[in-house]
């Protein structure tokens, strides 16, 4: 079926190509409930601040899944910006099935230069969590509410100035 392409095509990305990272996502909990997470990020800038705390607890509750998690979150930022600057039809997406729907969405409503920044702001989280082992709800907390503010406005909405 449609969907199972979009699945292979989509695990084949997140893999980078390897057989087995494959086979190992395939029975990742996160991917296969990551179709509501991604249309729950690409809306976050239209939500109120209760949305993104109630979702980054949802996250927060599938510690050993905080690294897909991340992965995705990554990925949707990526793919928009990559489209957003004009690059999408000539690198591989890892959500091309989802091109018009949350990706548009972000694309719509964010520009290069935010997008970037969301792209930042996503792996530095990543990277607090693992290696300064800082508390994932806590964390996830701040990116979420970070990812829904306005352009420029994302420190502002998340109390770090």
């Amino acid at each position: 079926s449609d969907t199972n392409g979009q699945s292979a095509e989509t695990l084949t990305s997140m893999a980078d190509g390897s057989l087995g990272a494959a086979l190992d996502l395939l029975n990742d909990p996160v991917l296969k409930e990551q179709e509501p997470l991604i249309a729950a990020l690409a809306d976050l800038h239209n939500q109120s601040t209760s949305v993104a705390l109630d979702l980054a607890t949802e996250l927060s509750k599938q510690p050993e899944g905080l690294d897909t998690i991340f992965d995705v979150m990554h990925r949707l930022y990526r793919d928009a910006l990559l489209i957003r600057s004009g690059a999408g039809d000539s690198i591989r997406l890892t959500y091309p099935h989802l091109r018009d729907g949350p990706v548009r969405e972000l694309v719509s409503h964010f520009g290069v230069d935010a997008l970037l920044h969301r792209l930042t702001i996503i792996d530095e989280t990543r990277r607090a969590v693992r290696g300064r082992h800082l508390p994932a709800l806590l964390s996830l907390e701040r990116l979420l509410l970070a990812l829904g503010a306005p352009a420029g406005r994302e420190e502002a909405r998340t109390g770090l100035i």
